[in-house]
């Protein structure tokens, strides 16, 4: 959970957005057959690490390969140190260059599992104030301050149910009216950021206005691997272009 603009989330259970659970099975098996197999071969290590770059890491919590997208790199004395994100599980780890490898072509087929999510128009605000006319008003902001970013994660923390209506898709991104259920009591998540002043509603129109003002965040845009575009934005290609599209409708 980053912010109410940009939450990742593994989908489960029956729905178009999924794919064949079995695929995703064989995959992993093989992924991790075949690092664990060559983990001593420096071929198959990157020449150079950069941000944005789609690559396999192993995760030592969840002891197995997994493909991911570096948004990050440290250097220190001995090594290199990249967060990353893992794209099939939704989560950022540290992960050591030593533990880095290319992504090759052949598991890269499938769409990433975690989709980016966010509220459905529902901005962050800002207090503006006018000194020339002793005035003050909340008005539309470009970033998630801090208070509300911990508003938003400390809900989730505390919910036991989530449930989302899908309002939209644009782009890479699922946007939601998000519902959490804390105490046996049902909650828009939307609708309790405006009433506590943490963000405010504007249209669909306002809403790309504002979001073409943004910088992009880890740009995961649907297209094909084969096109020779990054795999990094790799996501739902036929969700996003063509049959798949046409059916949601």
């Amino acid at each position: 959970v980053e912010d109410p603009g940009c939450f990742w989330v593994i989908i489960k259970g029956c729905s178009p957005f999924l794919d064949h659970e079995v695929d995703y099975q064989k995959l992993n098996s093989a992924m991790n057959d075949f690092y664990n197999g060559m983990c001593q071969n420096i071929e198959i290590k990157p020449l150079m690490l950069e941000e944005g770059q789609v690559c396999v890491v192993y995760c030592q919590e969840l002891k197995c390969w997994c493909r991911a997208v570096i948004k990050s790199i440290v250097s220190s004395a001995d090594h290199y140190l990249a967060e990353c994100f893992l794209v099939d599980f939704a989560k950022y780890i540290p992960v050591k260059s030593k533990n880095i490898r290319v992504a090759v072509e052949t598991f890269m087929q499938l769409p990433y599992r975690a989709k980016k999510f966010r509220l459905y128009c529902t901005k962050p605000v800002t207090l503006h104030v006018d000194l020339c006319e002793d005035s003050t008003e909340i008005v539309p902001a470009r970033k998630w301050d801090s208070a509300a970013i911990q508003y938003f994660q400390n809900i989730l923390k505390a919910t036991t149910q989530v449930e989302a209506k899908l309002c939209a898709v644009e782009e890479d991104t699922f946007e939601v009216y998000l519902y959490v259920t804390i105490k046996n009591e049902k909650v828009c998540v939307n609708d309790d950021l405006v009433a506590k002043n943490f963000a405010c509603f504007i249209s669909p129109m306002e809403s790309k206005n504002l979001d073409s003002l943004e910088k992009p965040r880890v740009n995961m845009k649907s297209t094909s691997f084969s096109n020779k575009l990054h795999p990094a934005l790799t996501l739902w290609p036929m969700f996003l272009q063509g049959k798949d599209s046409q059916e949601m409708k």
